[in-house]
């Protein structure tokens, strides 16, 4: 079958849409993924999340605080992590005053990394959004900030399933 026939066969109606958009989600992610890996061979789109959600911290933050940030398992960062490591991207420390909290720490490749592949970056984003209006990116991101809090409010919902 093709994208644009799965698109209309999903538009029939609200309910159909909505289980198109949640499809679309994995869909989305997989192919970004995908494409993206290809285009840089240093580090995967994961272990980029890593970075950039470590980046935005003024701290060092923990494995478990990355974790949760990045909606995945502290072993499943740490992993991530650990190839970083590798790479010379990060370091992995001890929290000061708590030495069972791990944090990873942005090392100097990482700032060169970011310059290097800026320009890729934005040209990534130029073209996932160049069709996009202003408004219509506004209302795909409150879309998506709103489906972050209803991913929460499942969250919940499995942890009372599972009492």
């Amino acid at each position: 079958m093709e994208l644009r026939q799965l698109i209309q066969d999903y538009s029939a109606n609200e309910w159909m849409q909505k289980q198109g958009i949640f499809a679309s989600i994995f869909l989305v992610q997989n192919r970004l993924q995908t494409a993206c890996d290809k285009l840089d061979e240093e580090i995967t789109m994961k272990q980029w999340l890593l970075l950039a959600m470590a980046g935005t911290a003024d701290e060092p933050m923990s494995l478990t605080d990355l974790g949760r940030l990045m909606g995945c398992s502290r072993q499943n960062v740490k992993k991530i992590a650990l190839s970083l490591e590798m790479k010379g991207f990060l370091k992995l420390e001890k929290r000061r005053g708590d030495s069972r909290a791990v944090c990873v720490v942005l090392d100097e490749k990482m700032l060169q990394y970011s310059n290097r592949v800026g320009e890729m970056q934005q040209r990534v984003l130029e073209l996932l959004f160049q069709d996009f209006s202003e408004q219509e990116t506004q209302s795909l991101y409150h879309g998506f900030m709103k489906l972050q809090e209803n991913i929460e409010k499942i969250e919940q919902y499995v942890e009372e399933k599972h009492e």
